[in-house]
């Protein structure tokens, strides 16, 4: 049974982790139009405060998959491969925070359109590094389950005898 446990913590950390990255800051996306026109309703850009005050803290939320890394790459056999996967988690709080600093590059009233196509690219890119690493750890995870699953015996289906004719 102890196989099993990196598994299902992995599962766990990674589930709180979604919940601890996505749902504070759209509830607070959702919330904030409400807040700015009970604060003040003459002011449209109001509505938007809440929202930016949120905004450079919500990527080092992402810290938390770490922790789904860690669990998941202790199913693995090879320090190399344990190795790997330890970096690509790592590499996902980066993603999101060079994100962060690319959309504030990007939107800053002085950026040039050299500045902007830059900030685009690099957004995009740990857009896809992040989807890239989402996937990576649910093929991880598929593989982890399936190795259990191939190494539990299973038990040879029983006929019960005696009650054949009733």
């Amino acid at each position: 049974m102890s196989e099993l446990k990196p598994v299902q913590s992995a599962l766990g950390w990674c589930l709180f982790a979604l919940v601890l990255v996505y749902v504070p800051i759209n509830l607070i996306g959702f919330a904030s139009p409400f807040v700015g026109h009970l604060r003040a309703p003459d002011d449209p850009d109001a509505s938007m405060a809440l929202l930016r005050t949120w905004q450079p803290f919500a990527p080092w939320l992402s810290l938390a998959f770490l922790l789904p890394g860690w669990w998941i790459s202790r199913t693995l056999a090879t320090p190399l491969a344990r190795g790997l996967t330890l970096l690509a988690s790592i590499l996902v709080p980066c993603a999101y925070v060079a994100r962060r600093f690319a959309i504030g590059t990007g939107l800053a009233p002085e950026a040039t359109p050299a500045q902007r196509t830059q900030a685009m690219f690099v957004e995009g890119a740990a857009d896809l590094y992040v989807a890239f690493a989402g996937f990576l750890f649910l093929l991880l995870l598929w593989r982890a389950v399936r190795r259990l699953r191939a190494a539990t015996p299973t038990a040879p289906a029983t006929v019960p005898v005696g009650d054949a004719g009733a």
